[in-house]
């Protein structure tokens, strides 16, 4: 398995959208799930955090500092940051509608300033939230990482289905990755293969890869050990995970 705990990387990233938090037994089978990965940094997004669920996951996670941002007005949002311990948390934004979250994460020598986002599902509300808020989000940022909802390229994003269905959007997205001096972290580890998309229908005819990390060029080189992996469908989403080695 990824991340075994001999591995002396600096910083191990796990990112999954958890489809809600829900009630104590589904954060529990979260945990059991995450645990032997023994991340550094757990990026939750659709975690449907409020005032009741945050304070569950903090005492569930105890080895972990939480971040969580909320919509007071839709349950259905939501993105947490949940930072080890050993690591030095600052320069905190948090969106008021639940949809991003921004901070600096420092370890050693590797300080990242990260944004994790869950971006709107729906076609129409999805290019515009990009337009108004990925300018911002990729400005100054390292790491960027997510459920945005959108394909990029369907010859590596998208099997089954419509190659159209899911592209709305996909345009500003890469503009704004681009103007940013972001890379895909898929493409920088070359991986082709189909257990590498994210998310899978319920009748598994169709899959995308629209969980994404992307990191600014100047921090590529210390990226590795990227995969996807399965999960045992506590969510319809599989989690993305990585990590950032410190060169000595």
């Amino acid at each position: 398995m990824l991340f075994r705990s001999n591995f002396t990387m600096s910083m191990k990233v796990v990112c999954w959208n958890i489809r809600g938090l829900k009630d104590a037994r589904k954060l529990h089978r979260i945990k059991s799930f995450l645990s032997p990965l023994k991340a550094n940094i757990i990026v939750l997004t659709e975690s449907h955090a409020n005032t009741k669920t945050t304070p569950l996951l903090e005492k569930t996670f105890l080895d972990y500092q939480v971040i969580s941002t909320s919509c007071s007005t839709t349950p259905f949002q939501g993105v947490s940051a949940l930072i080890s311990r050993d690591i030095e948390v600052s320069d905190i934004l948090l969106d008021h509608e639940g949809r991003w979250l921004r901070l600096k994460a420092a370890k050693g020598t590797i300080a990242i300033r990260l944004c994790a986002v869950y971006a709107p599902a729906k076609i129409g509300c999805r290019e515009v939230w990009f337009k108004n808020n990925l300018p911002l989000l990729t400005k100054n940022t390292d790491l960027l990482l997510g459920d945005f909802n959108c394909i990029l390229d369907p010859a590596t994003d998208k099997f089954g289905g419509s190659i159209y269905k899911g592209r709305q959007g996909a345009s500003v997205l890469q503009k704004a990755i681009m103007e940013g001096g972001l890379v895909d972290i898929y493409h920088l580890n070359k991986v082709t293969t189909a257990s590498n998309y994210t998310w899978i229908s319920g009748d598994r005819k169709t899959a995308t890869r629209i969980d994404k990390a992307f990191i600014h060029n100047t921090k590529k080189s210390l990226v590795t050990h990227f995969a996807t992996i399965s999960q045992p469908r506590i969510s319809d989403h599989n989690p993305i995970c990585f990590a950032l080695w410190e060169h000595h």
